[in-house]
């Protein structure tokens, strides 16, 4: 099996970049979260991307994070590009934006740190996409050197100070050619600072600290949307405002 890191990341580089075609996610399968998280960080600098947002997931109780790039995260209204082969699907989130960085140096990154560290919540929307083929067979951490299937992020307008429960608030999904849908909300990790705040228990070498004025995406509140037609999408949560944008899915 493949484990050459410079080479696996090479293969991640063309395969975002359009020189190159998908990676087989058989190739990642043996990978450590070490090794998998140093593909992610060598990756983002052959890129040159910054990090403008991160989504976290929880597995067996530890967090698995990744970045999702700058040139990846689009505001309300605006439109969101990406090769037709690489979609997944499209996930309702609940986001942090950070106005200080956690954890921050001297903090223990527990509850009352990250409270202090929050600015304000967001509703927001993930678009899930992959650089893999067969991406089922990468394994353990595979999909955390494909970040995770981040692909990009819609950043909604409204500033959100104080979260209220969300636990089976309506999710209404308007999707290209006008098909709707009726979801209820669920946190998949039992709350929204869940994920962040295993996230700062134990950070990993390779992501030492969330930034101030990242957002930090915290899983999806619905099985994820999949649909195959480019166009307009709009989700709403409860009574927060609806996020729009028009998802542009290129041959």
């Amino acid at each position: 099996m493949d484990l050459d890191i410079d080479t696996l990341v090479n293969a991640l580089v063309a395969a975002r970049n359009g020189s190159g075609g998908p990676v087989a996610a058989q190739r990642l399968s043996h990978l450590t979260l070490d090794q998998a998280m140093e593909i992610q960080s060598k990756v983002q600098a052959a890129l040159g991307e910054t990090t403008a947002a991160a989504k976290i997931s929880v597995v067996d109780g530890g967090a698995l994070i990744a970045p999702i790039f700058a040139g990846a995260v689009v505001g309300d209204g605006e439109t969101f590009s990406m090769p037709r082969r690489s979609f997944i699907a499209l996930e309702i989130e609940v986001a942090a934006v950070l106005g200080q960085d956690y954890p921050a140096a001297a903090t223990a990154g527990n509850a009352e740190d990250l409270s202090a560290a929050i600015d304000h919540f967001v509703v927001g929307i993930e678009v899930l996409g992959t650089r893999l083929v067969q991406r089922e067979e990468a394994g353990k951490f595979g999909a955390v050197a494909d970040n995770l299937t981040g692909a990009g992020y819609v950043v909604g307008r409204q500033k959100i100070g104080a979260l209220a429960d969300i636990e089976g608030l309506p999710v209404r999904v308007t999707l290209p050619g006008g098909e709707t849908r009726e979801l209820s909300a669920r946190h998949p990790f039992g709350g929204p600072l869940a994920p962040i705040l295993a996230f700062g228990r134990q950070p990993h070498r390779h992501f030492p600290a969330l930034r101030k004025g990242v957002v930090v995406t915290t899983g999806s509140l619905t099985t994820p949307v999949a649909f195959a037609e480019a166009g307009e999408v709009t989700m709403q949560l409860g009574d927060y405002d609806p996020v729009s944008f028009t998802l542009d899915l290129t041959d």
